[in-house]
């Protein structure tokens, strides 16, 4: 009698926690819909074409020496 309701109480707790991690994963789901406004998709624009300009200026100030094919660096 008693392994039965174990078993029982096993089986309501297991159903439980597979909908609470649906719940979780809807929830998730939702947040991350809300997250994409176009303020952000804007935002998000901008800081790509900021990040890229810095790279742009990065490699003008360095200027590395372009090797030719077939050149090794040490030489």
């Amino acid at each position: 009698m008693q392994w039965e309701e174990y078993m029982n109480r096993r089986r309501r707790e297991r159903s439980l926690n597979r909908f609470a991690v649906i719940l979780s994963s809807k929830k998730r789901k939702q947040v991350i819909k809300k997250k994409h406004t176009v303020t952000d998709v804007e935002e998000r624009n901008n800081n790509k074409k900021e990040n890229v300009q810095i790279c742009e200026d990065l490699m003008k100030s360095i200027s590395l020496p372009i090797l030719k094919t077939g050149e090794s660096s040490t030489s």
